[in-house]
């Protein structure tokens, strides 16, 4: 079962052909928007309420009906998830050893290091880490995480909004290089207004989203050709962009990172400051693969 909470959901850039979801698994969709249910792919249940007591009926109805052997699998289940994440740690920890201190560093490697760092009061803005969580990023705090997907130019200005809700926080936004080109602007905001928060460009030198989507979608050309052309994919690169020439032309101090020993300090320079603050993070070019998540 999957069970869906106030939130946007499967805002796929190309319409699925098959199920997100295997062996039958059902899908239940919570909003008080009845205009996000089942909008972009259908549900076996909708349930139109305000998620503050919807939950709160949905948990005292759900403790009625668990008996114990449906404790027994939850826990089974949940252990499963640890176990799992521990292999993918530990793979990825002799992937690092291997890297060693190469420059530049991957993009796992850049968020291990970012996890490292992170104060436990930070909130994150993500619009440019890829898929984060597990197995480095713990959070366990609400109101610490906030991401979107499909939105170009979103983080930096989320950023600030969340910062000003949140001033206790330590706010981090994690953009794309692609991303921050258009959200450059809201380094002004922040300086003006003396909004600190701190932007991680995620600098691949690329709209790698865009080259990872033409390549990976099923019934397109380039996965007929076997491959989108080399000129076509130059079309997306993103180059001699100086981001920390940018901010400081915004009296935003910024700093540049390319090996992964170098952005554990930088990251607690930037947060020390109490000022906006940018860290332009040079990773490694690989295209990534678009996996889907099967719940």
């Amino acid at each position: 079962m999957l069970l869906i909470v106030g939130c946007k959901v499967f805002e796929d850039v190309f319409p699925p052909r098959a199920t997100f979801t295997r062996n039958g698994a059902k899908i239940i969709q919570m909003d008080i928007d009845t205009w996000e249910i089942a909008k972009n792919f259908p549900v076996d249940v909708a349930v139109v309420a305000d998620i503050a007591s919807g939950l709160s009926d949905l948990i005292a109805e759900t403790k009625e009906r668990l008996n114990e052997a449906d404790y027994k699998a939850i826990h089974e289940r949940a252990q499963k998830v640890q176990e799992s994440n521990q292999v993918t740690r530990t793979s990825l920890e002799e992937q690092f050893k291997r890297e060693g201190n190469n420059k530049p560093m991957s993009r796992p490697r850049l968020i291990k290091e970012l996890a490292e760092a992170l104060p436990s009061n930070c909130a994150i803005i993500n619009r440019g880490g890829g898929r984060l969580g597990p197995p480095f990023l713990r959070l366990s705090e609400p109101d610490s995480y906030f991401g979107i997907t499909g939105c170009m130019g979103w983080g930096m200005g989320a950023g600030l909004g969340v910062q000003l809700a949140l001033p206790h926080k330590k706010v981090v936004v994690l953009e794309g290089d692609g991303n921050a080109i258009m959200s450059l602007p809201a380094l002004w905001t922040a300086r003006k207004y003396n909004i600190p928060i701190v932007t991680v460009v995620v600098n691949n030198r690329a709209y790698m989203a865009c080259k990872s989507l033409l390549l990976s979608y099923d019934q397109g050309e380039c996965a007929q050709r076997g491959g989108a052309p080399d000129e076509v994919l130059a079309e997306m690169d993103i180059e001699n962009v100086d981001f920390v020439k940018l901010a400081e032309g915004f009296d935003v101090q910024a700093w540049r990172v390319e090996r992964p020993e170098e952005v554990a300090p930088t990251l607690e320079k930037a947060i020390s400051l109490g000022k906006p603050a940018l860290i332009d993070a040079v990773i490694d070019s690989e295209v990534p693969g678009i996996g889907r998540w099967v719940p």
